[in-house]
């Protein structure tokens, strides 16, 4: 089963080095807040996500897409 949860959650705060590794895989160039967690779960209890069921939504700033390069176009080819 899969939760919603804040990947490296106050990261910056204890583990400088970490955090920059961790902002260098990422998209975004910052690392995910709690508040990018609470907007994807408020969008999936919204009327607007009614039609949508049973997904796991990564919430990653893109991270798994640049960590696993070809990932997504093998799953649509």
């Amino acid at each position: 089963m899969s939760a919603a949860r804040p990947l490296n959650c106050g990261l910056q705060n204890s583990c400088t080095d970490r955090a920059d590794a961790t902002i260098a895989h990422t998209s975004l160039d910052r690392l995910i807040q709690p508040e990018d967690i609470a907007h994807a779960c408020l969008f999936l209890l919204s009327d607007k996500a009614s039609f949508i069921t049973g997904i796991d939504m990564a919430v990653d700033g893109a991270i798994m897409a640049k960590l696993l390069p070809g990932a997504l176009t093998a799953v649509t080819t």
